[in-house]
């Protein structure tokens, strides 16, 4: 794996599994719920979660991807200018 794709994986991990969305009602969701995922599937365990986390991931980042993969370029600059 390199280094883009481990910027990539990190981004939309940290998007989807460790973000949230405000509801209506100032409710924090959980972003992968916003987004649509079945919650139970993805905050169970074993092999099927492993499955249905790793299918989420690559639907999110298809979803998003001019996006996401702007930031990856950004960052990718941001560490060449740092060096």
């Amino acid at each position: 794996m390199n280094i883009r794709d481990r910027i990539r994986e990190e981004i939309v991990e940290i998007e989807l599994f460790h973000t949230y969305i405000m509801g209506r009602d100032g409710e924090k969701i959980p972003r992968y719920v916003a987004e649509g995922y079945d919650r139970e599937k993805i905050e169970a365990e074993g092999s099927i979660w492993i499955m249905y986390v790793w299918d989420c991931m690559r639907d999110y980042y298809e979803k998003n991807k001019e996006r996401i993969e702007r930031n990856i370029d950004e960052i990718l600059k941001a560490e060449i200018r740092g060096r």
